[in-house]
């Protein structure tokens, strides 16, 4: 074998995040739960040790995940954002959280079809620096986020998120979407 071949080999066998690639990845594309309505009980969300996505049927088992808090004078807000090149959308979760009597415990664990008083999630599809993005969920989301927010420090999330277009409402790029995240902080 020549070295460029042992070269391309080597390249061949790490996934696109530099991490190598392993059979549990491949195992795990066969233990989505596409049917699920609730994913937070389900094998799609179950992975602690990576993130996963799939946007109208087309699966990311290693996305890249990331977390901004997001500088806001109204309220606690951040986001998780999620970029894989197995989607052809950028996807980001949303939340903001009124400031005053309405904060609640910490850490939280919110139930995305039930949101309690001063709570906002959405969940958008390629945004542009000025906010504007292709497609957005600002309702009918299922799963659940759970927010640590220590005094004065880091914001620490994990989201397991399900969300189907409505029948009645066509949206122009998610139509089905799973997210699992099993833990991401801000920097």
């Amino acid at each position: 074998m020549t070295r460029r071949a042992c070269w391309l080999g080597l390249l061949v066998s790490l996934g696109c995040n530099g991490a190598p690639l392993s059979m549990n990845s491949v195992a795990d594309l066969g233990s989505a739960d596409q049917g699920s309505a609730d994913l937070a009980r389900g094998p799609f969300c179950s992975d602690v040790r990576s993130p996963r996505a799939e946007v109208n049927g087309m699966l990311a088992v290693s996305p890249s995940v990331s977390a901004h808090a997001d500088i806001l004078n109204c309220c606690n807000a951040a986001s998780i954002e999620v970029i894989s090149m197995q989607l052809t959308e950028t996807l980001a979760l949303r939340w903001r959280q009124a400031v005053g009597p309405t904060k609640g415990p910490n850490p939280i664990t919110l139930d995305l079809a039930q949101l309690p008083a001063g709570w906002n999630v959405s969940l958008e599809a390629n945004c542009d620096a000025t906010g504007v993005c292709a497609d957005r969920y600002t309702s009918g989301l299922t799963g659940t986020l759970t927010v640590d927010q220590p005094p004065g420090g880091v914001v620490t999330m994990s989201a397991c998120v399900d969300v189907a277009e409505p029948n009645n409402a066509p949206h122009p790029l998610l139509h089905v979407v799973h997210l699992w995240v099993p833990s991401v902080t801000t920097h």
